[in-house]
């Protein structure tokens, strides 16, 4: 009975039944069934004037309470969105550049591709289906290189290295356009990154120049002598600079010579 009554307030309530997904609404609808479980049981011994005013009073609360939901949620749904335009634009760019040698300055200028996502209006369901099938057909052609990576397992240094030398290619390109140096990245194997590029990997496909595989494996004199980078202070593949790598890192005498030398945050 109350889980009507939420569904009855819900439909009413534009603003919620916009942003709440069918799933959500289940939840919801199961959760004040749990809670009120008992209620209907004391109701049982109530007159019908009696249960009309309890459901009215219950139906105003709940009503009262999705009110003030309403723009929080469309608050949320709309950064939601917003972030899932930002990936499937990168997504899209990414594809329609096709080749290998495409640079990380390009990847990363997706300001046009966001445009016309956003001129499409659509919601984030319509969204969401289309970066479901991007992912979809990234993951089915990935190779064994790539899927020896994501699967981290304990012995992930000589999986890769035995890929490798069986002829993997350490630049290679998913659908998508991400690398295997990414997905090492990803998993913070600072180990397999480095394998990777002596093997041939550029670590430009992360956003990476000399200076930041000075700070992931070098030392601080590696470090000192990759300064000055033009692209010290750019955010990499992870949305970090080379301050916040070292930061990771937690080499302290490498993030002196980083800061000394102007080097700032993502979060600044």
């Amino acid at each position: 009975m109350f889980s009507k009554i939420l569904r009855k307030v819900i439909g009413r309530n534009k603003d919620v039944d916009t942003f709440l997904k069918d799933d959500d609404k289940d939840m919801l609808a199961g959760t004040v069934d749990d809670v009120f479980k008992g209620m209907e049981d004391v109701m049982d011994g109530l007159d019908a004037d009696q249960i009309e005013q309890l459901k009215a009073q219950f139906e105003d609360g709940l009503a009262d309470s999705l009110a003030e939901m309403g723009p929080a949620l469309a608050d949320t749904h709309a950064d939601i969105l917003g972030d899932a335009r930002k990936l499937l634009a990168k997504w899209r760019w990414r594809v329609a550049c096709g080749g290998q040698d495409v640079s990380f300055d390009v990847l990363s200028d997706i300001s046009a591709e966001l445009a016309k996502v956003k001129s499409e209006g659509r919601d984030f369901d319509d969204v969401d289906k289309e970066l479901q099938a991007l992912l979809r057909q990234d993951e089915a052609a990935r190779s064994e290189l790539i899927q020896t990576i994501q699967k981290n397992e304990d012995q992930l240094l000589d999986q890769v290295e035995a890929v490798l030398d069986d002829g993997g290619d350490a630049n290679e390109r998913t659908f998508l356009m991400d690398s295997p140096l990414g997905y090492a990245y990803e998993s913070h194997r600072f180990d397999v990154m480095q394998l990777l590029v002596e093997y041939g990997a550029e670590p430009d496909a992360v956003g990476w120049d000399a200076l930041h595989t000075a700070i992931a494996w070098g030392s601080a004199d590696d470090v000192r002598n990759a300064l000055p980078s033009p692209i010290m202070n750019r955010p990499d593949e992870e949305k970090r600079t080379a301050l916040d790598l070292a930061t990771l890192i937690g080499d302290e005498a490498k993030l002196e010579i980083l800061r000394a030398a102007g080097a700032t945050s993502s979060e600044d």
